[in-house]
């Protein structure tokens, strides 16, 4: 499956509080390594430089997608603080965030149904780059085969 979006690269901080908590950190880093390589740096930049952009295209979908599942017989729950219809949490969300969000779950009326669905995504992968343009179905992992 070739990857149309820029899931190559995994960067992160972590910021403690705790002095012991930072030294045991401090040697897992020093035994371990931890600083970035210049191609890991490069593609962390050149993703950064296009964040933007990617994230307001996530969440006008995920804002039509969401409105669409909300009007499915089959769907019990959308839960998506942007839609109007969750009430407190949408007061929040706009308070709180520029645009919508773009990532949301919704609840089914059944197990069959949920496990229809899931047979029915042809590609079914255990999502680990919410980044990614890709096609990723969270499924619970004693389900997965």
């Amino acid at each position: 499956m070739r990857r149309l979006g820029h899931s190559d690269v995994l960067a992160g901080v972590l910021v403690v509080k705790d002095s012991a908590r930072y030294g045991d950190l401090l040697r897992t880093r020093i035994t371990l390594g931890s600083v970035m390589g210049n191609l890991e740096n490069y593609l962390l930049l050149r993703s950064l430089r296009t964040l933007e952009v990617r994230v307001k295209a996530q969440s006008a979908n995920a804002l039509v997608v969401a409105e669409w599942l909300e009007k499915q017989s089959t769907i019990t729950k959308v839960w998506y603080p942007s839609l109007k219809s969750m009430g407190d949490s949408h007061t929040l969300a706009k308070q709180l965030f520029k645009m919508p969000l773009p990532i949301m779950s919704f609840e089914l009326s059944t197990a069959f149904e949920a496990i229809e669905l899931c047979n029915a995504v042809k590609v079914i992968g255990v999502a680990t780059s919410l980044g990614a343009l890709s096609r990723d179905v969270y499924r619970n992992p004693s389900n997965l085969k």
